[in-house]
């Protein structure tokens, strides 16, 4: 009876994000996840906005492992002006065992740049959970990239950056 109060604790404290990683996740409602890939650009303007903004990332990692990097940019425009770049630079044993590193940027409407907001090892599938979100930006659900980690994992606007919001620790 203890352990099963314990159990639910969690879900007295915060109904709304633990009942929302128990009902749903872009497995069982794809129609509520949208996958980054299918709303973003990835046209010559998000790779050049990727290029220019790792410039020298891409530059240290290239001549630091010899090798071309990868360099993808997906940059989704809301519809009041906010902007939101992924950044994946890719290749070679400089970005570790995963082989990646990726990184998020957003842009408030009418602001003069981008700002990095999350810094990812690896780089793994992205969702916008069409139902959640704080201040107009849907919270994010990655999956998980390494076997350790659980298979998504939510990351929510706190005002000036996305935090983990779930799992907890």
């Amino acid at each position: 009876m203890i352990w099963i109060r314990l159990l639910l604790l969690p879900l007295c404290l915060a109904p709304t994000l633990a009942l929302a990683q128990v009902d749903a996740t872009p497995a069982t409602d794809p129609a509520r996840f949208l996958a980054l890939e299918s709303v973003a650009r990835t046209d010559a303007t998000a790779q050049d906005l990727a290029r220019r903004i790792e410039a020298r990332a891409i530059a240290e990692a290239e001549a630091g492992s010899g090798e071309p990097v990868e360099v993808e940019g997906l940059l989704v425009d809301f519809a009041d002006g906010r902007r939101l770049l992924h950044i994946a630079l890719c290749g070679g044993a400089w970005f570790g065992n995963l082989g990646c590193h990726s990184s998020l940027f957003t842009m408030p409407a009418g602001g003069a740049g981008f700002v990095r907001v999350l810094d990812l090892i690896g780089s793994g599938p992205i969702w916008f959970d069409s139902r959640e979100g704080v201040g107009g930006w849907p919270d994010l659900i990655l999956g998980g990239t390494r076997p350790s980690h659980p298979p998504y994992i939510r990351w929510r606007w706190t005002g000036q950056t996305f935090d983990k919001a779930w799992p907890p620790g």
